[in-house]
């Protein structure tokens, strides 16, 4: 297999399977699956059983629903929009989209239904995937669509060929279609693709060092970025991705308890959620990732002792996030983004575009794979080149190895004439 196809979301994935074949990759609450010895609230014992799936059995799963996508029509970069909630059937699609070589669009049936629409009209997916479908009714009946049931089964499968081979996916091809989250204006559709992956895994394993006896939670609504970051964590490392239902990722009391019980080690939150929480609350996460929000000093002061604990930052342009800092200290000044993550470069400029010396405020802009994404309308359409890319964040290059922002950590792209390098 040639560097361009081996290192593609699924073949990283699918390594992880022949490594560990037997071992856990999902981990599925039990109160989300309704298969609790009675209620399940924060003070209660453990659930009687949580159901999994090992890497092969999930491989397995992913590689049959690949084939039922192929024989259904669906073509190599085309959108299939997957509208589905945290559930193991979302990561059986999202894994199956990946193999069929299309672009992964995921939707949030929470989502407003209009907001639902507006993507759909956007992104003219090939098919819409439904898991669990009460909310198969959004879907405009002009777009076919497939049924999952909550583990990624075909509710009515056709006949695939279960020995067809999967198209070879190079790592230039487009991964998956996120939306912004329109706050600015309308949404915009941004197309990253496979290739800044594998950058992205190595740096999780840098810094937050995942893996074989880990347990990773899937926190993020699927709709943003940071669902896909979880994803990564989990399965393209050998750990646990553990996925629970909406009530239980809700900062508080039954994240608490779902925490716990599953002896989460590894967790993505944004500074409002930790707000919410004690650190005693959490003792068996010794890794944890913030990002989405500004950092404020006195959170990392709550927060960091005891634990790994780093500060992530990437607009929705990017392969999730640009930046990873070094294990954040207890308290301190505004806590960097840190260094660009492997495979991605990253430069504070002036007006001029000239590189600022440390300590003043310039402008971020970004380049490398980690980049290699394109904001437009669908049908797929890439933005080439390897200009660094301007963000709207303004950036300090601090007289340490890192770089802290100035001002909002909300960013949008634009492009920028001219290849700026130290």
């Amino acid at each position: 297999m040639s560097k361009s196809t081996e290192a593609t979301v699924h073949a990283l994935f699918e390594h992880q399977a022949r490594l560990s074949p037997h071992a856990t990759a999902l981990v599925v609450d039990a109160a989300a699956e309704g298969e609790t010895s009675g209620e399940v609230g924060p003070e209660q014992a453990e659930p009687a059983h949580h159901p999994e799936l090992t890497y092969a059995e999930l491989d397995a799963r992913a590689t049959r629903l690949a084939r039922e996508l192929i024989a259904r029509g669906v073509r190599p970069e085309q959108p299939v929009a997957v509208l589905a909630h945290r559930s193991p059937g979302l990561v059986v699609a999202t894994l199956a989209v990946f193999k069929a070589g299309a672009v992964f669009l995921p939707i949030d049936p929470a989502l407003p239904r209009a907001r639902v629409q507006l993507l759909l009209k956007d992104a003219q997916p090939g098919l819409v995937v439904t898991v669990a479908a009460p909310e198969s009714s959004i879907v405009d009946g002009a777009i076919p669509s497939m049924a999952l049931d909550r583990w990624g089964a075909t509710v009515e499968p056709t006949v695939a060929d279960g020995t067809a081979p999967l198209p070879k996916v190079d790592i230039r091809q487009v991964a998956y279609l996120m939306y912004t989250s329109g706050s600015t204006g309308r949404p915009k559709g941004v197309l990253v693709t496979h290739a800044g992956v594998a950058g992205l895994v190595e740096s999780q394993r840098d810094r937050l060092a995942p893996g074989p006896g880990s347990t990773v939670l899937q926190f993020a609504s699927p709709s943003f970025d940071a669902s896909f970051w979880e994803l990564c964590m989990g399965l393209l490392s050998g750990a646990r991705l553990l996925v629970a239902g909406s009530d239980q990722v809700m900062p508080g009391p039954e994240l608490v308890a779902l925490l716990r019980r599953h002896q989460v080690t590894h967790v993505t939150l944004p500074p409002s959620a930790l707000a919410v929480l004690s650190p005693q609350d959490l003792p068996t996460v010794t890794d944890m990732t913030v990002a989405g929000e500004a950092l404020p000093p006195d959170l990392v002061a709550d927060w960091a002792a005891g634990r790994r604990m780093v500060n992530a930052y990437g607009p929705t342009e990017c392969t999730v996030c640009v930046s990873i800092s070094s294990v954040l200290p207890a308290p301190g000044a505004t806590p960097p983004i840190g260094l660009p993550v492997s495979g991605t470069r990253v430069y504070v400029l002036g007006e001029s575009l000239e590189l600022v010396p440390p300590g003043v405020t310039g402008e971020l802009y970004v380049t490398g794979e980690g980049w290699r994404a394109a904001t437009s309308a669908c049908p797929v359409r890439r933005r080439t080149g390897s200009s660094p890319t301007r963000t709207a964040s303004p950036a300090n290059a601090c007289t340490a190895p890192a770089i802290s922002l100035g001002g909002t950590t909300t960013a949008s792209s634009n492009s920028r004439g001219g290849s700026t390098t130290r």
